[in-house]
């Protein structure tokens, strides 16, 4: 088996240590899988990793060929992992094909775009069960359709670390928009 640092991608070892101290023994959802890298990162540790994404270069902040397309590659770096699903498509989309509360963690990493960015926390926030954890990727000023988006749903995050952010579901917080007591705003 490889390992995931071997895999071509953004996403640097620091923050493989934090995502897999927060993927272990999880259902994962990751948004945006590019070669593999995290997908691999968290199958490690995680009980399940569904990993979505078009799998085609759109204009996200990051540099891509426009016709670059990642699909074969993700398929070949991530063989060796049986606890990986793959769905090739829009997060929105199949986040339509979960039930509510049947995740225990969603890794947003796609389109950096701050509709879009919102448009998956508003979609997969039912998705996640109580005590489950939304992460982001590329939590840092240098991306702002993330890092604005993120804060204007979570005023107060559990922790943002080496440009990953969380925030824990609780019991008392159904949308994504309540502040630290629970209640929405």
């Amino acid at each position: 088996m490889g390992r995931w640092f071997d895999i071509p991608g953004w996403f640097e070892f620091t923050q493989g240590e934090v995502l897999q101290r927060i993927a272990h023994g999880r259902i994962c959802v990751e948004i945006g899988s590019f070669k593999g890298r995290s997908t691999a990162c968290m199958a490690e540790v995680a009980k399940h990793v569904h990993a979505i994404d078009t799998f085609a270069a759109r204009a996200n902040g990051q540099t891509q060929e426009p016709h670059l397309t990642t699909f074969d590659d993700f398929n070949e770096n991530t063989k060796c992992y049986p606890n990986i699903t793959c769905h090739k498509g829009v997060s929105v989309d199949v986040a339509t094909t979960f039930e509510d509360s049947s995740v225990t963690l969603v890794f947003i990493d796609g389109y950096h775009g701050a509709g879009e960015v919102k448009a998956d926390i508003e979609a997969w926030w039912p998705k996640l069960k109580i005590g489950g954890i939304m992460a982001f990727h590329d939590y840092a000023p240098g991306f702002p359709g993330v890092k604005d988006t993120v804060d204007s749903f979570f005023p107060k995050l559990d922790c943002a670390l080496y440009q990953i952010a969380w925030v824990t579901k609780r019991k008392d917080a159904l949308k994504p928009d309540a502040d630290s007591n629970g209640r929405n705003q």
